[in-house]
């Protein structure tokens, strides 16, 4: 376990129950579901709190010595090939134990019968897997052999597959069929498909056509509730011998949008601050942040057209935004046509910067869209 933290609004990682806030329903459905064998898709927006959620499963799993849990976060990849090297260290990295004379005898089989070479990360020592073949069929052939050495070990192995949604962008050939395939042919292996896509991971596992259809049992993660939130935010700042008013936590969620991460991020500046929390210190902080960001969310002005960039800045003013295309909303912000705010959404929608939920234009990442209605 790690050592306790300095601070208890964790950023990134997981420490221990202590640290993580109420999720008790949900992790009590996915708990059950693995136990009882079955496969499950988790999505939610970002900065949720997905994989921390799933750290806690994972917590509680390792304690009972019949599940051996594997993580592996496949948003950088781009292949099958690269989603095997993902997973492939991901397992050297579990049982990979370093003896005096190097890695196990076991795990250096594992190693040469999937194709692969080993290194170490000269900073933290930690293994990971080098494929010197760029051959679709060889990386089939060794994500099947991955798949048989963990469905041969005595505890159930549960697989978490992380920003799963990234798969529709290989150009292999149909990767989601090969990888159901190998789901169905090893069933002793529990998968957690997640993403942060939403509409692309329902896509993915309830269209019809789909190789994934109807295979798994789907959790969206929505907010964590306020008054559980609050709950643990006066826990840790009185533990502390630090107080933080109501009125300031329900400014921090209305800010945030109860975004687990920038709720976290806030609370954690607070946490540290030696002053009295004040509406004045909440509000500066606020901005302190938003600053912080200013060189990052300047840059999308660059990376968008004018046309884009313009219909972003308006749904941020007015969100959440149900009808864009109306006369009136178009007049409002100078949009030239139904056309032209048409394209410009599907271009955004694209490019993961808005989404639509329940009918309702949103953006994707809450502290984008105050620094936008704060600076436009």
């Amino acid at each position: 376990m790690k050592q306790k933290p300095s601070n208890p609004f964790i950023l990134t990682g997981y420490y221990s129950p202590e640290y993580f806030c109420d999720r008790n329903e949900e992790y009590a459905k996915l708990s059950e579901a693995i136990k009882n064998e079955r496969n499950v898709t988790l999505f939610s927006l970002r900065r949720l709190g997905k994989t921390a959620l799933i750290q806690h499963l994972f917590y509680f799993l390792e304690k009972d010595n019949n599940y051996i849990t594997l993580y592996a976060d496949i948003l950088s990849t781009d292949s099958l090939q690269s989603l095997t090297q993902k997973v492939a260290t991901a397992v050297v990295r579990k049982f990979g134990s370093i003896e005096k004379r190097g890695l196990s005898q076991k795990i250096q089989d594992f190693i040469r019968n999937i194709g692969a070479g080993i290194e170490f990360d000269p900073v933290s020592g930690n293994p990971s897997i080098k494929f010197t073949y760029a051959d679709y069929h060889q990386s089939k052939l060794s994500l099947h052999t991955i798949l048989e050495f963990l469905s041969n070990q005595k505890q159930t192995v549960v697989i978490a597959l992380d920003e799963f949604q990234q798969i529709t962008k290989y150009q292999d050939e149909n990767p989601e069929a090969f990888i159901r395939s190998l789901v169905q042919e090893f069933p002793g292996i529990r998968f957690i498909f997640s993403g942060s896509h939403r509409n692309i991971m329902i896509s993915l596992f309830t269209g019809h056509g789909q190789p994934f259809y109807r295979s798994t049992q789907i959790f969206e993660l929505l907010p964590i509730h306020p008054d559980e939130y609050s709950r643990f935010i006066k826990y840790h700042f009185k533990k502390a011998n630090k107080t933080i008013k109501q009125e300031a936590i329900n400014q921090i969620f209305d800010w945030t949008n109860l975004q687990t991460y920038y709720v976290q991020l806030v609370c954690n500046r607070l946490y540290s601050s030696n002053e009295n929390i004040t509406m004045e210190l909440v509000q500066d902080t606020f901005l302190k942040i938003l600053e912080e960001e200013q060189a990052v969310f300047s840059n999308y002005r660059n990376l968008l057209t004018s046309v884009q960039w313009r219909v972003l800045v308006a749904l941020s003013k007015d969100a959440p935004v149900s009808e864009p295309t109306s006369g009136a909303f178009l007049r409002k912000h100078n949009i030239s046509s139904t056309s032209t705010m048409s394209t410009a959404i599907k271009a955004l929608q694209e490019k993961e910067l808005i989404i639509k939920i329940k009918g309702q234009y949103i953006i994707h990442d809450t502290l984008l869209m105050r620094w936008i209605q704060q600076s436009f």
